[in-house]
């Protein structure tokens, strides 16, 4: 950590877009909701076990949550475009990864003024055990349930609350509504 801040400390920062979301709160990275954001939530459940590091806690969130195959009822609205239904998880990025190296956008670009989202469609235990290898490397592309859109807002609604993750941080919130302010702050990029 040391060595990434002296190594920061001389760098050219760039202007960089944020997420603003529900009016008042802000995402640099990846809000994601649904699927991926109830593993974050249910990792708290594992947090005590002793013995087991962060990796394997998160291996059992991630287990715990697919025995619980919870898809939910939302309404998305992408620009002039709605889709209605049951989604097992969607992922609006701002950056490629979040949670350890998982790549819901592949093309996701800080600095291009768009959103990237990720929908998955309702999915059943099996399809999500073939999905999740694919979507954390990113090589997800070909997949029926994945849709992929570029926004610059989109509002996610449902008549329950639903367990979104805002870089990390899980809320629950039965209302959605982000939109990407550009080059909003600078940030010194590590390569």
């Amino acid at each position: 950590m040391r060595k990434i801040v002296l190594s920061s400390i001389n760098q050219e920062s760039t202007p960089t877009d944020i997420i603003k979301f529900n009016k008042d709160k802000y995402c640099i990275n990846i809000l994601n909701l649904g699927f991926d954001a109830k593993i974050a939530s249910n990792i708290d459940l594992f947090r005590k076990v002793p013995f087991i590091s962060g990796g394997g806690k998160y291996t059992l969130a991630i287990f715990y949550t697919l025995l619980k195959n919870q898809n939910y009822k939302l309404k998305i609205r992408i620009k002039d475009k709605i889709l209605k239904g049951n989604f097992t998880l969607a992922a609006i990025a701002n950056g490629k990864f979040y949670g350890g190296g998982v790549c819901p956008e592949p093309t996701a670009d800080t600095t291009d003024g768009i959103l990237n989202v990720c929908v998955v469609t309702s999915s059943s235990i099996l399809q999500k055990l073939f999905l999740l290898p694919k979507y954390k490397k990113g090589k997800h592309e070909n997949i029926k349930q994945l849709t992929h859109y570029e926004t610059d807002d989109i509002i996610i609604a449902s008549t329950r609350k639903i367990p979104v993750s805002i870089d990390g941080e899980v809320i629950y919130t039965n209302k959605l509504h982000a939109k990407v302010l550009p080059k909003a702050i600078n940030v010194v990029h590590i390569k």
